[in-house]
């Protein structure tokens, strides 16, 4: 194994290191503050650990709830250069929510694994 070999091979065990770290503070919106609360990186990740992200072709992905955490499925999806979903927080704020950002997560997943199976990359 050569250094550029080893070093790619690292920052892939950093990466899955991290996506495996556990924390407990999974984003939600706050009703009697109206903020939210937690981290949204640490939710999207609880996404990917739960395959919640499904392609369902046509450009058109889904973010499946968490199971005992949230009951909703989200629509994703790329329209003019810009990837949106159907949840109350990209409705009202126009930019990035968790479920976005897990699809962007899947993404990365799927790449460093090599693995596009079953997924669908918009241009």
């Amino acid at each position: 194994m050569n250094i550029e070999e080893f070093q790619k091979e690292q920052k892939k065990e950093n990466f899955i290191r991290e996506y495996n770290l556990i924390q407990d503070d999974l984003c939600y919106y706050d009703n009697i503050s109206k903020t939210l609360k937690g981290s949204q990186i640490t939710k999207a990740k609880a996404f990917n650990r739960n395959k919640c992200i499904q392609y369902q072709g046509n450009g058109m992905f889904i973010c499946k709830p968490i199971k005992d955490y949230n009951s909703s499925v989200y629509s994703m999806k790329k329209e003019f250069k810009e990837w949106t979903c159907n949840c109350q927080w990209f409705m009202k704020n126009r930019i990035t929510c968790s479920h976005l950002q897990a699809l962007f997560l899947f993404f990365k997943i799927k790449a460093m694994s090599n693995d596009l199976t079953n997924t669908c990359i918009v241009q």
